[in-house]
């Protein structure tokens, strides 16, 4: 996110650093998957919508996340790790995950 220039809007909304997210993120998606629930451990149920309050989401911020999620998450872990059928019921379902942290269908 930080070297890709399509990101770029998506990537001010994090702060200077990105390791916060990065490891929430996985915290939130291991336990989101059926593992450990490391997120909710730290910080009680998720909330998204809720803790996302602060950061205007609407249709293309949510677009631009799956494609940020596209290209490193799901390329790199589970294209390693996953046949084609499981990385492809991993996205539709965050899809959904990311579409309920939606505030708008404007697009911004």
């Amino acid at each position: 996110m930080d070297l890709e220039p399509e990101f770029a809007r998506l990537r001010q909304v994090h702060g200077p650093s990105l390791d916060s997210a990065r490891q929430k993120t996985f915290w939130f998606i291991c336990g989101w998957l059926g593992g450990p629930q490391y997120y909710t451990e730290k910080f009680g149920h998720p909330r998204l919508r809720a803790r996302h309050l602060h950061v205007p989401i609407g249709i293309q911020e949510r677009d631009e996340w799956l494609a940020c999620m596209d290209a490193r998450w799901v390329k790199q872990v589970c294209l390693k790790t996953c046949d084609l059928d499981y990385e492809r019921a991993f996205f539709k379902r965050l899809i959904g995950c990311a579409t309920r942290a939606c505030r708008s269908n404007d697009r911004s």
